[in-house]
């Protein structure tokens, strides 16, 4: 019951929906290997509004292209707890449109990794990994403290998750 209750009480969260209500400025890691410092504008179904905040360019990534999220006064100090998973660095994937294709991690799993409060070790699709606690687990998205901030980072991404 108490994994369930934490699981209910951050399910709906959403860093991109409360950036664009608050127009916060975020990082975002896209599919290619891209960082973009962006504010996002809109939202919608499957597809996020955004606009570059170094070339003020407007734009429409489909919410699969992202990878991960974090707040960009946060990024400097969570950039550090990123790291590169040697077998995964050098290629390129697009994201996963099927669901039934993505890393299977359930609800279950990750509420019990956030109720015991160990460390947890999160390697994205195209090699980035990231270590910390997991801060909350949402529909869409789990959130990791790392030693540098928080991260937010987009389940559809996640090709590997160690506790």
């Amino acid at each position: 019951r108490r994994v369930d209750a934490l699981i209910q009480a951050s399910l709906h969260r959403d860093i991109l929906e409360a950036a664009a209500g608050s127009g916060a400025e975020l990082v975002l890691g896209v599919h290619g290997r891209q960082l973009l410092r962006a504010r996002v504008t809109e939202l919608t179904a499957y597809d996020v509004h955004i606009v570059d905040v170094e070339t003020k360019e407007a734009s429409i990534l489909h919410k699969t292209r992202l990878k991960f999220a974090c707040d960009a006064a946060a990024w400097p100090k969570a950039r550090k707890a990123m790291v590169w998973d040697s077998a995964r660095k050098l290629r390129t994937v697009e994201p996963i449109p099927r669901p039934q294709d993505r890393f299977g991690c359930s609800n279950r799993r990750l509420g019990e990794v956030l109720d015991r409060n160990v460390e947890a070790t999160i390697t994205l699709v195209e090699g980035e990994v990231f270590t910390g606690h997991l801060a909350w687990v949402a529909r869409w998205e789990v959130g990791l403290r790392t030693k540098g901030g928080d991260v937010a980072i987009f389940r559809h991404a996640i090709d590997d998750f160690r506790d």
